[in-house]
């Protein structure tokens, strides 16, 4: 139950990554502006009750998916080493200044044509703009600080709408953007699985219990896991998005993330179908407990809590399967114990041969 607990979580994280893809604007209040019918919303983004950046969105209903930004040193060098192809519009001041992240027919045809469109952009990144975003459904402009009352950026995002309105008319065959469905799945992918790792985390917070027998063999062949997955990964995501001019962004932005779940995720991942699949039948072992105690642990904030053990007597024989000299346990299993001297272990073989405790019994 706690695995599919763990990838319901993932499911939502996957949702929610999509859902962020989109523009979910929260126009302020008194601050939209509008010309010819156009509206301009206005979402002020606050921190600590001041207002740090401000989303100006604009409706542009179109096919095309793009992110225009200042062109960086780390856009030069992956388009240098061939990981990243961005358009070219032909336009030396514009293509120098501006990275155009879409592999839009569409865009890429408007922008290399229209060179009022081009006016307007490098017009508002002189003005500030961080990026300019494209979703299907708007064109959003960030800038940073408070530019809520600022009628004259409305106006200038405005006018880009409105140039880029009937970019639709570029669209070569059914227009599609060959690789949004791909970057959508590998970010779900990706933060996925970066949610999973968390859960698992905090479930070894809430549950430390000894669930394996050899939890050295459990930590290298779980980070081994996470490895070969996070390189699989890495890989896979370079070759699908060959040719594209915003692989290299999601390429940078998975290995961070990966590299910073997959150490954990990859020992849960291990630990979970390790259990979850083990159809071996269960081997019952006896062993003496020669002592049980509490530890008391000091957590942050002075927090208080404990950890529980069993220490166990050498075994009477020669065992199956090697039981460790001392086990840690659940407080409900160290409270059942009553004084009770033996513990019989129920233990499963593992999926991957890696033996682990189905559950304690006190005689």
């Amino acid at each position: 139950m706690i695995i599919l607990a763990k990838l319901f979580v993932a499911l939502c994280a996957l949702v929610y990554r999509y859902s962020k893809r989109k523009f979910s604007p929260a126009p302020a209040a008194g601050h939209s502006y509008s010309i010819d019918g156009i509206t301009c919303g206005v979402s002020p983004r606050e921190h600590k009750g001041k207002i740090t950046a401000t989303l100006l969105t604009v409706p542009l209903r179109s096919k095309a998916v793009f992110k225009l930004s200042q062109e960086s040193l780390v856009d030069r060098i992956f388009k240098r080493v061939g990981l990243a192809t961005e358009i070219q519009t032909g336009d030396q001041a514009f293509d120098t200044r501006v990275y155009i992240a879409s592999d839009s027919t569409a865009f890429s045809r408007e922008v290399s044509l229209d060179g009022e469109s081009r006016r307007l952009i490098l017009n508002l990144f002189t003005a500030g703009a961080r990026f300019i975003q494209g979703d299907r459904d708007h064109l959003g402009v960030q800038f940073a600080g408070d530019e809520t009352t600022n009628t004259g950026l409305k106006a200038l995002v405005i006018k880009l709408a409105r140039q880029l309105g009937d970019m639709d008319r570029n669209v070569i065959g059914e227009g599609r953007d060959p690789f949004f469905l791909k970057a959508v799945a590998v970010e779900c992918l990706v933060y996925g699985l970066a949610t999973y790792a968390s859960v698992s985390f905090f479930e070894w917070q809430f549950m430390p219990e000894d669930v394996h027998l050899d939890s050295f063999a459990v930590l290298t062949r779980g980070i081994g896991v996470g490895v070969a997955a996070a390189v699989a990964l890495l890989i896979g995501i370079i070759l699908i998005f060959k040719g594209s001019s915003r692989g290299h962004r999601i390429l940078v932005e998975s290995a961070l993330i990966l590299g910073l779940s997959l150490p954990v995720g990859g020992i849960a991942l291990y630990t979970d179908l390790n259990t979850a699949l083990d159809q071996s039948a269960t081997i019952v072992q006896e062993r003496t407990i020669y002592e049980a105690y509490r530890q008391e642990h000091r957590g942050r904030k002075g927090r208080t809590y404990y950890s529980y053990h069993l220490l166990l007597a050498a075994p009477e024989a020669p065992e199956e399967l090697s039981i460790p000299g001392s086990v840690r346990v659940s407080a409900s299993e160290f409270y059942s114990l009553q004084g009770r001297k033996r513990a019989r272990f129920g233990l499963g073989r593992g999926f991957f041969n890696t033996p682990w405790i189905r559950g304690i019994d006190f005689l």
